[in-house]
């Protein structure tokens, strides 16, 4: 009778695994077509301009007003981010 070791059926079950090919690389998915879209349907640039305005607005302890020149500022300061030349 042939019975192998415990340590020699463990070595040849390594020997057998590493001989495998290895999983093949994932796919790369493509770059969206449509503008990068937020969990609830807006535009994830206006979510971006918004976190900024917030902080501005915060920063400036929270005055009151309609806060359009915080949000203006934030939209440029988001654009010449994007855009280094504009």
């Amino acid at each position: 009778m042939n019975m192998e070791t415990p340590q020699k059926e463990a070595a040849a079950k390594t020997t057998n695994q590493s001989s495998r090919k290895p999983p093949a690389p994932a796919k790369i998915a493509k770059a969206p077509s449509q503008p990068l879209i937020a969990y609830d349907g807006k535009p994830l640039v206006e979510d971006l301009i918004r976190m900024g305005a917030y902080l501005r607005w915060e920063a400036a302890g929270r005055p009151e007003g309609d806060g359009v020149g915080f949000w203006l500022d934030s939209e440029r300061d988001f654009l010449r981010q994007a855009v280094p030349f504009a």
